[in-house]
């Protein structure tokens, strides 16, 4: 196992979580990396503090751009990454001290693999552990699959002769060829993800098109250039309840539109590529147009929901939510945020209960 690391850290506004992030990276057993921070146009406090924080550090470089987002922030950091490996971390997520080690001791074990990704554990807004592992909880495509039919290989950790972190020892090493599943909905976590330059060179850069869903769109392709693998082992704190996540109207649905885009352009692109069952394809569809559709209702844009859900519906077969959804998009805007606060009040009372 040798080569540098080169960890790319885009961030805007976040100099309160910063310093846990880019610490956790600098406390890695792995000691062959550099750290490029891109500071996407913060308006805070983040150059003065990492220069207090990390300016004597030389495996440490920041670099600030004019706000032009996560997907140009990322770009900028590799074309700065000097490292045959490239990983990413958001500024307000942290990895365990054995990630990086872990990532390439698995990697060389398995060359095939251009790419490699693992479990991650949710933390809350003040860092107590909330839920581990959690990734499923997170990207819901991997409710479309069993871990078998995702990756044809797979092997115990303790088999590997790599380093298993305490309370991992039943963690295993998925590997293959899941571009096709991926179809589906995104199944790779930025925050959890090491790559070969040879991948990268394949993959190119983020698309900068999207506002929401460049994930997705990226490892879609880095997935598509060859065999990948993922650890079951959660060493990710991945941050949630933060003002900043992308949850929320006003996220909804630019990231339902990015992953519609997304879908009809692989589609489009990699139909050769593609061995879903159609059935599983008309579902995508029918799901990425219903997200939309949902979103566009919520924001009061009746016509164009309808014209979605409309479309969810041509897709796939009809389900009794979809139907209720197409008739509430011929109501009044008010009567609809009726429904949709009565729909929340009824879950937080169930989540009360529980």
């Amino acid at each position: 196992m040798s080569g540098t690391v080169s960890v790319i850290i885009p961030t805007f506004n976040r100099a309160v979580l910063l310093r846990e992030a880019v610490q956790s990276v600098l406390d890695q057993t792995y000691r062959a990396l550099e750290v490029i921070v891109v500071d996407d146009g913060s308006t805070d406090d983040t150059r003065e503090s990492m220069a207090a924080w990390f300016g004597s550090d030389p495996r440490v470089r920041y670099s600030y751009q004019a706000n032009r987002g996560a997907s140009s922030a990322r770009n900028a950091g590799l074309d700065l990454a000097t490292g045959g490996y490239i990983a990413f971390l958001d500024s307000d997520d942290a990895w365990q001290p054995w990630h990086l080690q872990l990532m390439l001791e698995c990697l060389d074990r398995r060359p095939e693999a251009g790419l490699i990704w693992t479990e991650i554990s949710f933390v809350d807004s003040v860092g107590t552990m909330v839920l581990s592992p959690a990734l499923k909880e997170l990207l819901g495509a991997y409710r479309h699959f069993t871990m078998d039919e995702l990756f044809p290989s797979s092997a115990p950790l303790a088999g590997q002769g790599v380093v298993v972190p305490v309370g991992s020892e039943d963690g295993r090493l998925y590997v293959g060829d899941v571009f096709s599943a991926m179809i589906m909905g995104n199944l790779v976590l930025a925050s959890s993800t090491v790559m070969r330059r040879q991948r990268l060179d394949l993959t190119g850069r983020f698309d900068e098109r999207f506002s929401m869903g460049e994930d997705y769109e990226f490892f879609l392709r880095a997935c598509a250039a060859g065999p990948v693998a993922f650890v079951d082992v959660p060493d990710v704190r991945y941050r949630t309840g933060t003002d900043d996540k992308l949850s929320g109207t006003h996220t909804s649905l630019p990231m339902a539109k990015g992953y519609l885009r997304v879908l009809e352009e692989a589609l489009a692109r990699d139909s050769d590529r593609i061995t879903l069952e159609p059935e599983k394809i008309a579902r995508a569809r029918a799901y990425a147009h219903r997200w939309v559709g949902t979103a566009e209702l919520i924001l009061g844009s009746r016509r164009m929901a309808r014209a979605h859900i409309a479309q969810s519906l041509r897709s796939a077969p009809w389900t009794p939510s979809t139907l209720g959804l197409f008739g509430l998009t011929f109501l009044p805007s008010a009567w609809f945020q009726s429904v949709l606060r009565w729909r929340r009040s009824i879950r937080a009372a169930g989540h009360r209960g529980s």
